[in-house]
C-alpha cells in the first residue's frame, strides 16, 4: 500500500498493523520492520524479480547520518 505521506514510501499492512515500510528512492530501497523475518521475505520476493545487491544495514540514509548524529546528541 501506497503512503499518503510520500510516493515513493510503501507499507505492508497485516490485521490492520502496519508490519513493514519499504522506502525507495531511485534505485535505493530502505526497509524497516520489527519482524525481521518480513524483510527476509520481501527481500527474497523482489531478488526473484529483479538483480539486487544486499548492502547490510543502514548506516547513512540520503547522505544525513552526520545530521542525524547532531540531532540526537541535542536532544
Amino acid at each position: 500500500m501506497r503512503s499518503n505521506y510520500g510516493s515513493c514510501v510503501f507499507m505492508m499492512r497485516r490485521n490492520e498493523k502496519f508490519i513493514l515500510y519499504l522506502l525507495l528512492y531511485v534505485d535505493d530501497i530502505l526497509m524497516a520492520s520489527s519482524d525481521r523475518q518480513e524483510i527476509q521475505k520481501l527481500k527474497k520476493k523482489l531478488n526473484d524479480e529483479f538483480e539486487m545487491m544486499d548492502l547490510g544495514n543502514a548506516k547513512r540514509i540520503f547522505g544525513m547520518d552526520g545530521y542525524l548524529r547532531k540531532v540526537v546528541e541535542r536532544f
